[in-house]
């Protein structure tokens, strides 16, 4: 069955990073649910903590991500009517969640979205929210 499946930061980052703890992990990940994958959705904020500098210098990983979009359906998620929210909640809340994830809890929480799971190994900070919303976790 055909999935859309929203990629968190750190499946990237373990993904392309052989010296990370979740690199076998991730490459799992892909390699299982590669007859699946439908879209793989990419909101900006995830681009943005992905692509970074050390991203860029790494010309294989820029390469084999490119083959990676080229290969599968993605969609890029905007995040403009998530941010000011996120935003609100970064300096109102007690739990320690990064601005990037708040957007991505908002996306999340927005049922005009089809999302059947999530790539991530910060499972933590997305559990409640997937529970609730029947969306499968990935890690």
């Amino acid at each position: 069955m055909a999935k859309f499946l929203l990629v968190d930061s750190s499946f990237w980052f373990a993904f392309f990073d052989r010296r990370d703890q979740y690199h076998e992990k991730a490459q799992s990940i892909l390699d299982s649910l590669i007859p699946q994958i439908h879209v793989l959705m990419l909101p900006w904020p995830i681009l943005y903590e992905t692509l970074n500098t050390r991203f860029a210098r790494r010309i294989e990983w820029k390469r084999n991500l490119r083959i990676i979009l080229v290969k599968y359906k993605h969609e890029l998620i905007d995040d403009s009517s998530y941010r000011k929210k996120a935003y609100d909640l970064y300096f109102n809340i007690s739990k320690t969640y990064s601005l990037v994830d708040l957007v991505i809890r908002e996306i999340i929480n927005d049922n005009s979205y089809k999302i059947d799971g999530i790539i991530t190994f910060n499972e933590n900070d997305f559990r409640d929210l997937c529970y609730k919303s029947k969306i499968e976790i990935y890690s």
